[in-house]
């Protein structure tokens, strides 16, 4: 395959959109928008360790943050050249450039620029911490370098030192192909502010000063000024006791900034120096915590609240039906609840044959399971048909009709009774892990094992309540019903669950080598055609293997005030502000 051949399939490897230019404010005088959230604020750096834990701190890091591109609801890359953009320099080994566009500006007027992507690497990519530095008891004065930005995802595979490019253009190594690289790189964190803050530079100090600080440290690998610099980036920006981190570090990319917190109230006001895109149309943004969901839709009846979202187990459904003045638009999470089966090191071994196997998933009532678990919360859900793609997906009706899942959609026992008489197993024996604190899941074992008994099943209990630290863990159950969110463990997600050597979320032993060899395929540079293709025929391979089965997306609910227009419940953002900058009053 040519150069040019491989990068137009990289850059095609999704139907890429890209937000059209919008050269006037949509700002409406006097417009706000009120939204509930669950938890306090805990940092304005969303990718460091106390921001990475708070949802709020998610949400915040939508309405402030920026970035080459971003996926919409049905999964689909938009890019936002308005900020930059990122192209395939080389494929040997793979080299991004990434290029930040000229009027991409921070909100103190200072330009975004090479040295904030620089900076962004090196507290994310863990190429420059040292191994066990940070920890407590670290040796002092010298407690090493320790950026605590999470070293995952497709940004941990650039070990090497990028290099520059000019001020606004810098080249990133990545060890193998990433599918996701053109959104692997989005600065949250300012080099000149962190730099004035923590390298004892004068808050006046010019940028240009400031921003060759960060660079000269990280690429002299100055080990003092690094250890200063991964401090401050790793708690600087840190919310204690309800007091917001020095205006200094408050400067953002995005449509908003904090402005202010005020009693519950996380207050953003419009970025003035933002000249992208996204323009906003609401002059306020009100961040409401209210951590008790029932709470939150009372303060939504009495006109308190504008925006606010329900999860699973957060209420019934009655309550969010029949509202004055406001509507209901369900969604999904990425989330996915799911029945996995042991195929080595099993409690009893009844599932090294797949013959037990397929009859086992024959009596799984999956339609049953979803009505009893999710029919007064989300009365339409229906059950999930792919291992690999989400609902929202534009492909996942064509790969769910062809990949096999149609013969697991009602239980058979009749067809199981056949398959257990063809594999002479008169008394099989399954013991299935699940939470044990979890009534929802105790529920779902219950019919699971009600409807296999009748097929010649004898099932038994393997909860627990630290049923986390079980799996995987050799004899402990034959089968484990339990969640996993494939967005976080990034673009590596179909290898880290099912390649057969992988050691991070293989859990049940899984081994195919048709698999293994389409997971590599997905790794490399394809079309959307080619993409779609090989998903299905990966997903073919888990129901003909007799995998286990998807059960259904977390379901999502969110209720909008009548006031309000354009809101898009997304599965691929942690809060429900990820098209915030779309809003806008009614009219």
């Amino acid at each position: 395959m040519t150069i040019q051949r491989w990068i137009a399939a990289a850059t095609g490897l999704a139907v890429v959109l890209t937000l059209s230019a919008c050269t006037s404010s949509r700002l409406v005088a006097g417009s706000e928008v009120r939204i509930a959230v669950t938890a306090p604020l805990t940092s304005l750096n969303p990718a460091s360790q106390a921001g990475r834990t708070s949802s709020t701190a998610a949400e915040v890091a939508e309405l402030t943050g920026t970035g080459f591109g971003f996926r919409d609801a049905s999964g689909e890359l938009v890019l936002d050249e308005s900020f930059g953009t990122a192209e395939i320099f080389a494929l040997d080994p793979l080299t991004v450039q990434y290029t930040i566009a000229p009027g991409a500006r921070w909100s103190d007027g200072v330009a975004a620029d090479a040295v904030d992507l620089l900076l962004t690497w090196a507290a994310t990519s863990g190429a420059l911490s040292d191994p066990g530095a940070g920890a407590e008891g670290a040796d002092e004065p010298d407690p090493g370098v320790a950026f605590d930005g999470t070293a995952s995802g497709g940004i941990a595979f650039a070990t090497q030192t990028p290099q520059l490019g000019g001020e606004r253009v810098i080249f990133v190594h990545f060890d193998r192909y990433l599918p996701d690289w053109q959104t692997v790189l989005a600065p949250g964190v300012a080099a000149h502010a962190l730099a004035r803050f923590a390298l004892d530079l004068e808050p006046e100090a010019p940028a240009a000063e400031a921003k060759a600080a960060v660079s000269d440290a990280i690429l002299t690998r100055d080990r003092v000024a690094l250890a200063a610099l991964a401090e401050a980036w790793n708690h600087a920006f840190d919310v204690d006791d309800g007091i917001l981190p020095e205006p200094l570090l408050r400067v953002a990319n995005g449509p908003y900034v904090v402005d202010e917190l005020a009693g519950d109230d996380i207050v953003l006001r419009p970025n003035p120096e933002y000249d992208g895109d996204r323009r906003p149309a609401f002059e306020t943004v009100r961040l409401r915590v209210v951590a008790d969901p029932a709470e939150a839709i009372d303060l939504l009846r009495s006109g308190e609240l504008d925006v606010v979202t329900a999860r699973l187990g957060d209420t019934t459904g009655d309550a969010l039906t029949g509202l004055d003045g406001v509507r209901l638009e369900y969604g999904v999470e990425t989330r996915i609840e799911h029945l996995d089966l042991q195929f080595d090191d099993a409690r009893s071994g009844v599932f090294d044959d797949p013959l037990v196997r397929e009859a086992f998933l024959l009596t799984v009532p999956r339609t049953a399971l979803v009505s009893e678990l999710l029919g007064e919360f989300a009365p339409h859900a229906v059950p999930l048909e792919s291992f690999v793609l989400g609902e929202t997906s534009p492909d996942y009706a064509a790969v769910a009709a062809g990949n096999g899942s149609a013969r697991f959609a009602e239980p058979d026992l009749a067809e199981a009774e056949r398959l257990l008489a063809e594999a002479g197993n008169s008394d099989p024996r399954v013991c299935i892990l699940f939470d044990a604190d979890d009534p929802r899941r105790e529920l779902a074992f219950s019919l699971i094992a009600e409807s296999a008994a009748d097929a010649g099943f004898r099932v038994s209990d393997c909860s627990r309540a630290d049923w986390q630290s079980a799996l995987g863990v050799a004899g402990a159950y034959d089968a484990a019903l339990f969640a996993w969110d494939p967005q976080v463990l990034g673009a590596d997600a179909l290898g880290a669950v099912f390649r057969s050597d992988s050691a991070i979320a293989n859990l049940n032993r899984y081994a195919n080598d048709e698999a293994d060899r389409l997971i590599d395929l997905l790794a490399t540079p394809l079309t959307p055609e080619e993409r779609a293709a090989a998903l299905a025929d990966l997903d073919a391979e888990l129901w003909s293997d007799a995998y286990g089965v998807p059960l259904f997306s977390y379901p999502t609910a969110t209720l909008v005030r009548d006031t309000i227009e354009s809101v898009s419940p997304s599965p691929f953002t942690r809060g429900i502000a990820g098209n915030a900058w779309e809003w806008r009053p009614a009219p």
